[in-house]
């Protein structure tokens, strides 16, 4: 199979893997948020800030050095599962002598257990890393999207009968730790995976040095995610987290496709890193297809939102509709800031990242406390966006002249989708006014919306930009 094919076949797969999942996390959250309090899940949220921060450690970079590099041998591959073992085997026993200390740090005593249980994670990291590494840089995303979708599933399903039966915290707990067991059992199975526990010390070395960026863009990129509910957990309250936590959930519908352009595009990309000229082609195509997908996406979710909150999550969530409304754009700079990672990894320059998440370290931190200041947990919203923003325009330049692509090319793809977009929202809102709320009417308000975006699209796009824009969705991404 051509590479352009199996390019094609992996954002199939990873779009099925991400709608599967997308589904059914849905659906596991309406039913737990209907079971569970707002404050549970902001303490489980402090859990799991804590322990993806050390997962960043554990992993150092060497996923992603596996699908970048040029080597293929089993000495590479079995140095860098050593490495991870011995990280995530050090870190759980760290979290484990200091769990009591976190917890009181954010005066959340009863987390203790729980953290410490959540270790189990980062103990079965490695089981997954570098067997689902192998797969992705194989471009075989057939395999790797079903040890997604089953554990997906099955932990979903535990999580709720757990919760059921009034286990609590518990139950969101398991559901990670089944999801960690599930996924390395599946992925382990798929790559036939036979690892050993040895070391090439200049293999180790050339490994680590690529990952050493790829973990310093990792960790700052962790701060810039996580301090916003950092900020709220330690200056408000878990329970606002809660409903910002749900925000995030939902206002990152929009910036979901970033996992998809992310896991396909890199080793793609990879495999083309010498040749600019199919990079830049690649990186226009999907950069004209997210202004079509983004745009109405984030205005029809920013629409419908009250609705969505009150007929889905219920009464006790609607504090949750404004974080949504707001953090909606947040997803949507995150999709468009998807392309930046594939692009840089993959021509080996991931300190190129460094440089943009420090760009919006440095607005975040000011904005954060100031807004915060002003307007609690909505300033803290809004910091993010304006720091999002800033580093997105910066990294968007910043890969348009490593390319050799004119600026200016990438603003005559926002016309045509930025108006139908208006006349989308403007035709939803004023449909909304008119109709009661249920089930029905927010059904009839999104195909509305598509109605509206879809033949607006078709009257004003010229007909050559929609001939290009349907092959490029057939033809999917390396010319």
């Amino acid at each position: 199979m051509t590479l352009g094919k199996k390019a094609t076949s992996g954002v199939v797969w990873v779009t099925a893997s991400l709608g599967s999942t997308q589904i059914i996390n849905f659906i596991a959250s309406i039913v737990l948020a209907r079971l569970l309090t707002p404050e549970l899940f902001g303490q489980f949220a402090l859990i799991t800030v804590v322990v993806y921060f050390l997962t960043v450690f554990c992993e150092f970079g060497l996923g992603t050095a596996i699908i970048q590099t040029k080597r293929s041998d089993a000495t590479t591959v079995n140095t860098a599962f050593t490495v991870v073992v011995v990280l995530s085997a050090l870190f759980a026993i760290l979290v484990g002598f200091f769990a009591t200390e976190i917890s009181l740090f954010f005066d959340e005593p009863t987390t203790s257990t729980p953290l410490k249980v959540m270790t189990l994670c980062i103990l079965l990291l490695p089981l997954s890393l570098i067997p689902g590494s192998l797969l992705e840089r194989n471009l075989d995303f057939k395999k790797r999207v079903i040890a997604e979708i089953v554990p997906t599933f099955l932990s979903s399903v535990l999580a709720v009968i757990l919760a059921w039966l009034n286990f609590g915290i518990w139950s969101l707990v398991f559901r990670s730790v089944s999801f960690s067991l599930f996924t390395a059992l599946m992925v382990w199975h798929a790559t036939a995976f036979s690892p050993r526990l040895i070391i090439d010390l200049q293999i180790a070395r050339e490994l680590l040095r690529y990952g050493f960026h790829v973990t310093l863009a990792s960790l700052l990129l962790y701060a810039a995610v996580n301090l916003d509910r950092l900020y709220i957990s330690y200056y408000v309250d878990t329970e606002t987290l809660g409903y910002y936590g749900l925000g995030l959930l939902i206002g990152n519908w929009v910036g979901n496709i970033a996992p998809i352009i992310n896991r396909v595009m890199l080793p793609a990309f990879s495999r083309k890193q010498d040749d600019y000229s199919v990079l830049s082609a690649a990186y226009l195509k999907v950069l004209r297809l997210l202004f079509f997908i983004l745009l109405p996406l984030s205005i029809g979710i920013f629409v419908i939102t009250p609705r969505l909150v009150l007929i889905v999550y219920g009464e006790a969530w609607l504090p949750a509709a404004v974080f949504i409304r707001i953090l909606v754009f947040l997803g949507l700079l995150r999709g468009f800031n998807s392309l930046i990672g594939p692009i840089f990894n993959a021509t080996g320059q991931p300190e190129v990242l460094v440089r943009i998440i420090i760009l919006r370290l440095i607005t975040l931190v000011p904005l954060l406390f100031s807004l915060g200041d002003i307007s609690g947990a909505i300033g803290v919203g809004i910091a993010g966006i304006i720091a999002m923003g800033l580093a997105t325009a910066y990294a968007l330049i910043l890969a348009s002249r490593t390319l050799g692509i004119p600026i200016l090319s990438i603003n005559m793809f926002g016309f045509a989708p930025s108006l139908a977009t208006l006349i989308m929202g403007l035709g939803v809102f004023i449909a909304s006014t008119q109709m009661s709320e249920g089930i029905l009417s927010l059904i009839g308000l999104i195909l509305i919306g598509i109605l509206l975006y879809g033949g607006t699209v078709l009257l004003i796009t010229p007909t050559n930009t929609l001939q290009e824009t349907m092959a490029d969705v057939r033809l999917l991404i390396i010319p």
